[in-house]
């Protein structure tokens, strides 16, 4: 699935690379998520997708 950030990198000709990761719900933060990649926290852009119904 291509998020909106995706779209927009790709409208520009950005080069980029989406990783995936398993998820820890006790722990969703930006910092865990760049250590479970193997990266510096201040070089990960976090982009959440979700799936199912639509409230407002």
């Amino acid at each position: 699935m291509k998020t909106n950030a995706a779209r927009s990198l790709d409208l520009f000709q950005i080069d980029y690379e989406q990783l995936t990761y398993e998820v820890d719900l006790a722990d969703l933060s930006a910092a865990s998520s760049a250590q479970k990649l193997g990266l510096p926290a201040d070089q990960v852009f976090k982009t959440l997708v979700v799936e199912g119904d639509r409230y407002f």
